[in-house]
């Protein structure tokens, strides 16, 4: 029956987010539908690439407590009667005991395990509906097809059976087509249709997808040649580095991994046949990042070629950009021409270029052979340039290239220690690595000899993190201490950062090295990393409240200064101070504004911690506040993978007492991200209730204590304990709550708290508290934990049966939510206002719209006028059946007869 396997739970392969607000919000009805018992189906519709599979993984994501089915169709298997039912349901047969006697025997038969020929369809169908309706019986069920249009023709009309009969059970049926022919079994079935990305979605996909900033006018053209297409744009930038793509200043190999469509292999069969000079103005085209019209006729002219004859061969499209027909085209012209070849283009683009010097001069370096200091001193200088334009890793590009031009060994040394730190800051530890080799400086040159050990120390903690790496670093720290004061303050606050990682690991070391960095921050304040380190010091040597003062400053200072190239590696790390301080305002400037306005970065990129292993979690730009995002994330939208999932499981807790877990035993690069995924679990499983697993996923989180989560994960921790009856442990959590609160002073940490106290305060007592929280909160316009203090005090007054108090603030919190995105808050505020009596719909002609698949087909039936035992006739259903989908109907749309459907009812 073919050699795959069906996946259930897990992407088939890694692809953009599902865009679009209409297209969620109709697959969120959809799933709603469907847990409730009501059934669905939907074929999603678009060109390949275009999002179908992802449409599936949201689908998936939000189906939580469903069982899912799912598997994708190949063309190789097209004519195997069955293959793909097989692989959706023939492990089901096993475990499925109250499947009839003739049911079994078909499948059995239609799977090859019995007989020797194949039952026909209209058998096999009613079999199929009979075992995933007993599976639904027990929790909602989710088939989810991708590529039904290579489905063998007895699957499809088995499934089409299924999808017509889903009506009154748990069952949702997903298939994804390119909307051809080959799909007509599933004509039937409600479509959604999507739609190309405009250029503006395509854009902010782009800045999401990047490991970096990228050049405006390359992605300009990268977005032109995607032509709305997340994939396309996905598999452009999949395997590259933020240094291949800075500023377009590099263009990428192809890789190997990667397998083109026939019209790109097509694209490179035809270029292989082109004339030499035609081969070298394609050459030129993807040598040029900027897609130049002007430029690009310009050098058509100068190598006397014609770019009509790269138009006419369907190579190349020039309208407002040059751009590529294919990709992948790009990399293979530039990688598949001789060494010569792309030098002398690039000379050419050198000489060519009038009116932009950060380009002109990074051609004539990649044109350049052998040693060439006057060039080197020209691309350093202009290193700072490019990183206006592409970010870190455009200026690490330059210095690199510098490096290898120089001819004096000392210089060469320096520039090598310079370029290898830019590598290192902005991700690329290989090439940090690698440029770091060319040097080793002498003896006698003792500054030499400190940095090079620092940057060695550096890259050491990232691909080997653990307490020996840490000590490697406090020890190049002390030495750059007596040596380059400024570079052993920079030194010691990446110790501090990498040790309050690393966490128990760290042991003693923490402790020498805040010793150590308050000493040597002791007298230099004028820099806010300066007194962000002697901040963390204090934090580290006294405790949270003593180091509210110092790190308050720092922070103000990071506002206040337009940040150059040492403020700018630390944003990061003072946006999540500023979240630790409970100053909503402040990690949302410093979370939300470019480090170097003027240069077009990126503000959510990672500012110095991506390469030390510091990816601590920042929000994104949107429409709401920086705490509002992170109450919107779902489990896998924030990849919780396996591995994060193991880590927060290595060691259960005992459930009495607050003692941080002991480390893992295998420390990883990522252990900061593991807290913040750690942390934002626990969110999301005290949202939907699971108090076990988010009482573990906070305990988790409090392995270190990490600037921006412990206080968060306190929170969540005092209410999973509550929930889950360990009054121990929530008081002692909400002890060590009130410990930051207090000091803080802000009205969302005093909000926070008054919200944890609460959960744990007497009766008479406990309205007063939520009256407090909601008060602080909203006068700190903090959203998310606004409608959180509004849910868990509409809960509580509606076990008191004050269920029109209740309601007020269950309502508030369900609206608060959804215009957040906060999916997982809002279905629980849902089902609160559901138990206090309370419809959440409300019941105009727009609700039609949230008519399920089968209620909308009953509906249109009745409203020309079919009786309901011919509707049943028609949909194959019972007249019971289309009895209760009118009743579904008709309450949804706000109507009491058939005759109002007419007014109503729009089809």
């Amino acid at each position: 029956m073919g050699v795959r396997a069906s996946i259930e739970n897990r992407t088939l392969h890694r692809e953009p987010p599902l865009r679009g607000t209409e297209e969620r919000a109709r697959l969120d009805a959809l799933v709603r539908t469907v847990a409730a018992g009501e059934g669905g189906a939907l074929r999603i519709v678009g060109e390949r690439g275009i999002g179908k599979s992802c449409a599936l993984d949201y689908v998936i994501d939000r189906a939580t407590g469903f069982r899912v089915l799912r598997v994708r169709a190949v063309p190789a298997e097209r004519e195997i009667a069955y293959a793909s039912l097989h692989l959706l349901c023939a492990d089901l047969l096993d475990e499925n005991g109250f499947l009839s006697a003739r049911h079994r025997i078909s499948l059995s038969t239609a799977f090859g395990r019995m007989g020797d020929s194949r039952p026909e369809p209209a058998e096999v169908g009613p079999a199929a509906l009979e075992l995933l309706a007993g599976l639904a019986a027990e929790r909602p069920v989710c088939v989810a097809v991708d590529d039904a249009h290579w489905l063998d023709t007895a699957t499809a009309e088995v499934l089409a059976y299924v999808a017509a009969r889903a009506a009154g059970q748990a069952l949702l049926l997903l298939v994804t087509a390119n909307g051809t022919d080959s799909d007509s079994s599933f004509d039937d079935l409600p479509v959604m249709r999507l739609r190309p990305l405009t250029l503006n979605e395509v854009r902010t996909e782009l800045a999401s997808f990047s490991p970096g900033p990228i050049d405006e006018g390359v992605a300009q053209r990268m977005l032109m040649e995607a032509r709305g297409n997340l994939r396309v744009l996905a598999e452009s930038l999949q395997g590259l580095t933020a240094a291949e793509l800075a500023g377009g200043f590099v263009v990428p190999a192809p890789l190997r991994t990667r397998s083109c469509c026939s019209h790109g292999r097509s694209c490179i069969a035809r270029a292989a046949r082109l004339t030499p000079p035609a081969r070298r103005l394609l050459l030129a085209a993807a040598a040029d990042p900027s897609g130049d019209v002007v430029l690009h006729e310009r050098l058509a002219a100068e190598l006397g070629a014609s770019s009509e004859a790269l138009t006419a061969a369907r190579l190349l499209q020039i309208g407002g950009r040059v751009t590529f027909s294919c990709s992948e085209l790009r990399s293979v012209s530039y990688h598949a021409a001789t060494p010569e070849d792309r030098r002398l283009i690039h000379r050419k683009l050198g000489e060519s270029i009038t009116d932009d010097r950060v380009q002109q001069i990074w051609h004539f370096g990649l044109a350049a052979v052998g040693h060439d200091d006057d060039l080197a001193d020209e691309l350093e200088a202009s290193a700072d340039l490019a990183q206006s334009r592409g970010g870190t890793a455009a200026r690490a590009a330059f210095l690199e290239k510098a490096t290898y031009l120089t001819s004096d060994r000392g210089r060469r040394t320096d520039r090598a220690l310079t370029a290898s730190a830019a590598k290192y800051d902005s991700g690329d530890l290989a090439a940090a690595q690698r440029i770091l080799a060319l040097v080793e400086p002498e003896p006698e040159e003792t500054t030499r000899v400190a940095r090079h050990g620092w940057q060695r120390a550096r890259t050491e903690t990232v691909a080997r993190p653990g307490a020996d790496s840490t000590r490697q670093l406090l020890a190049a720290a002390r030495r750059l201490h007596a040596l380059d004061p400024a570079d052993a303050r920079e030194a010691y606050l990446e110790t501090l950062v990498v040790a309050m990682v690393a966490g128990n690991d760290s042991g003693e070391l923490l402790t020498v090295a805040a010793e150590e960095a308050r000493v040597a921050a002791a007298d230099h304040r004028d820099h806010p990393a300066d007194q962000l380190l002697c901040g963390i010091a204090t934090r580290v040597l006294d405790g949270y409240g003593p180091s509210v003062q110092p790190l308050r400053a720092a922070v103000s200072a990071f506002r206040k200064r337009k940040p150059d190239a040492r403020a700018t590696r630390w944003f990061g790390l003072a946006a999540l101070v500023a979240a630790d301080l409970w100053d909503a305002p402040a990690w949302t400037e410093l979370t939300g504004r470019s480090p170097l306005p003027e240069t077009g970065n990126d503000p959510d990129a990672p500012i110095g911690d991506r390469a030390s292993g510091h990816a601590m979690m920042r929000p994104r730009r949107h429409t709401g506040t920086a705490l509002d995002r992170l109450a919107a994330i779902q489990p896998l939208s924030w990849r919780v993978t396996p591995a994060s999932t193991e880590r927060c499981a290595v060691t259960r807790p005992a459930r009495h007492g607050l003692r941080p877990l002991p480390p893992v035993a295998e420390t990883t690069r990522n252990q900061d991200v593991a807290i913040a995924e750690a942390t934002a679990a626990a969110m999301v499983h005290n949202a939907a209730g699971h108090y076990d697993e988010a009482l573990d996923a906070a305990r988790d989180a409090l392995r270190c204590d990490l600037p921006g989560f412990t206080g968060w994960a306190l929170a969540e921790l005092v209410e999973a304990a509550v929930r889950t009856g360990d009054l121990t442990l929530a008081t002692e959590a909400n002890a060590r709550l009130r410990e930051r609160t207090a000091p803080a002073g802000t009205d969302w940490a005093l909000g926070t708290q008054a919200m944890a106290e609460a959960l744990l305060a007497e009766e008479r007592q406990t309205e007063t508290h939520y009256e407090e929280a909601i008060e602080r909160l909203t006068r700190g316009d903090i959203r998310c934990q606004l409608g959180r203090a509004r849910l868990l005090y509409g809960e509580w007054l509606r076990r008191r049966n004050r269920r029109v108090d209740a309601r007020t603030h269950l309502r508030a919190a369900a609206q608060l939510f959804s215009t957040i995105g906060a999916t997982g808050f809002a279905e629980r505020a849902r089902r609160e206002l559901l138990a206090t009596g309370e419809a959440t719909r409300k019941r105009t002609a727009d609700n039609q719209r949230q008519l399920t698949p089968q209620e909308s087909r009953v509906a249109a039936l009745a409203r020309e006028g079919f009786s309901n035992a011919e509707i049943a006739g028609q949909l194959f259903l019972s007249p019971r059946t289309v009895e209760y989908h009118l009743y579904k109907a008709f309450a949804k749309l706000g109507i009491n007869s058939r005759a109002k459907l007419q007014l109503t009812f729009v089809g």
